[in-house]
């Protein structure tokens, strides 16, 4: 099987069977870059939320998986476009798992489970579907510090670039890739 390379932000793992809750929170219009579903969001220090940034140390900030979007008139978006006022309904970090695609053409092997690795924004969200592009950066596995990897899609094969793992947001402040909460 050829994984295929197909950023989709990252998607709620459900292998438990077990529904989430979503939360709805604010979005200022002094969002710097769009939100599309699955981009990773964080609070900020106004109490409103914005797109996680590529390897910063967002750690205690980061709160969750976009999902849906309104704006300032409560009519749904498919993304929230920058600079504008609105409102997100996210998948919480705590407690839950997400698939998420590696990028690059980094051959991913099954020792990466356990390891941490931060995340990449090749893009904003496709505009036409609202979709992410956000990715794991496969450069950062062993070393980043904001996910921590669990396991891989069973749909998505080892030994090949473009695998979607399964991680979990890693909360441990000054991690040294080794422990996790």
């Amino acid at each position: 099987m050829t994984n295929a390379n197909f950023p989709r932000g990252f998607q709620f793992y459900n292998d438990k069977g077990v529904d989430t809750v979503l939360i709805e929170a604010n979005i200022d219009s002094t969002n710097a870059t769009s939100i599309g579903s699955g981009d990773t969001i964080i609070q900020e220090a106004d109490g409103n939320v914005a797109r996680a940034s590529a390897g910063a140390p967002d750690g205690l900030k980061q709160l969750g998986v976009a999902n849906s979007f309104r704006d300032s008139t409560g009519s749904f978006l498919q993304l929230i476009p920058a600079n504008t006022a609105g409102t997100v309904s996210f998948v919480p970090f705590i407690g839950n798992r997400f698939l998420v695609q590696t990028s690059g053409a980094t051959v991913i092997n099954s020792d990466v489970v356990g390891a941490t690795a931060d995340l990449i924004v090749s893009a904003d969200a496709n505009t036409v579907t609202g979709v992410s592009n956000m990715e794991i950066d496969s450069a950062t596995i062993g070393t980043g510090t904001q996910y921590n990897i669990e396991g891989k899609d069973p749909d998505s094969a080892w030994g090949e670039a473009n695998v979607r793992l399964i991680v979990s947001a890693n909360f441990y402040v000054g991690n040294t890739g080794t422990a996790s909460i």
